[in-house]
């Protein structure tokens, strides 16, 4: 009787111990699975997925918003579904979602002002070797928003081959500059595939970067580039203040020479500042300079005839200032943080799809 008993209590104590033994494996586990939200990225699929959330009406403006009338960017989608996503979830490595300070966090760049200066709609045929040999000779590197409508012949893809060639950063522009957000699914396709098909004939690989046109994008069109979105943070204006008719209009309103006019609006564009006029209101655009700062990315269009001058003009005065350091988008991104990768929208240097998506 006395070793049934024993026994009896040794089976108890057993049990006892195997259930505690369970709880805290549970619990363990339970703690393992919490990742803080903050931390997490949405990896997009690639370019043609169909797996493309729906669209909705939410609406935010960039940090480079600017007046209406403006090729401001808009940031458009749908809100969170309350379900389950059917993208994967992962943790990035360690990134800097917001601005990280006034001058770099990297080391090689300690006390500069980093930023990116873009080109769209190009190549063209006789400003863009301009602007190619101006940017060789101020040794700069910059980023092209090509259109692939004007990559359809030899001398265009020779013009691309060589701001590769040059150590410029090559990036899809759509191939005829529509509203994405006005297209189907399967516009949408052809408008990125036929432009990455003839840049990575010319270049070898497909971009990795999209400015849709006008700026205007949704959640479906993030999805569907299967490409990093970038924006802009300056909007120069060089296409309306110092295109062509503007410098001529100017200079016959003002009784002055084109190259003085053109001088003086380049001057508006990049030291002073303008006004100017748009469904019958006049706004503000600051200039160029009094916007700088550490991770801006300016928005200017190679397609115009000054643009090149007013750009190089620029890369003077940045130089003479000491302050700044010029680099393509992803050299620049990825100086602060990890490179731009597909689901990622750049407004400016930290302007990811992880602080965007809050607003779809």
């Amino acid at each position: 009787m006395k070793v049934q008993k024993v026994i009896s209590i040794i089976a108890i104590v057993a049990s006892l111990t195997l259930i505690i033994y369970m709880c805290a494996v549970m619990a363990i586990n339970s703690g393992d699975t919490e990742v803080p939200g903050n931390n997490l990225l949405i990896t997009t699929p690639s370019s043609g997925s169909d797996s493309t959330p729906a669209s909705g009406d939410a609406q935010t403006q960039s940090p480079g918003e600017a007046a209406p009338g403006t090729e401001s960017p808009t940031v458009t989608g749908s809100p969170e579904s309350g379900g389950t996503t059917s993208a994967p979830v992962t943790a990035p490595p360690d990134i800097t979602a917001v601005p990280g300070g006034k001058t770099s966090a990297n080391p090689a760049y300690a006390g500069k002002k980093i930023i990116a200066i873009t080109f769209d709609d190009g190549p063209h045929g006789t400003n863009t070797p301009k602007i190619l040999d101006m940017l060789k000779e101020k040794g700069v590197h910059v980023t092209f928003f090509v259109l692939g409508e004007n990559l359809q012949s030899s001398g265009q893809k020779a013009i691309l081959k060589r701001e590769f060639d040059e150590g410029h950063e090559i990036a899809s522009h759509s191939f005829n500059h529509p509203d994405f957000k006005t297209l189907s699914a399967d516009e949408r396709a052809s408008q990125l595939q036929r432009t990455d098909d003839i840049i990575r004939e010319v270049t070898g690989s497909a971009p990795v970067l999209f400015r849709p046109p006008y700026g205007n994008y949704n959640q479906d069109v993030s999805v569907q580039s299967g490409k990093a979105i970038v924006l802009w943070s300056i909007d120069s204006r060089d296409w309306d203040h110092i295109s062509a008719k503007s410098v001529s209009n100017y200079a016959s309103a003002n009784g002055i020479s084109q190259d003085e006019a053109k001088d003086k609006l380049i001057n508006d564009v990049l030291f002073d500042g303008f006004t100017y006029t748009s469904g019958g209101k006049e706004y503000t655009n600051p200039s160029v300079v009094s916007q700088l700062s550490h991770g801006s990315i300016i928005l200017f269009h190679d397609i115009h005839p000054y643009s090149g001058e007013a750009v190089g003009k620029l890369i003077d005065y940045l130089k003479q200032t000491g302050e700044y350091e010029m680099m393509t988008v992803s050299q620049m991104i990825e100086t602060e943080q990890r490179a731009p990768q597909a689901g990622d929208v750049y407004a400016y240097m930290w302007e990811t799809y992880a602080t965007q998506k809050k607003n779809w």
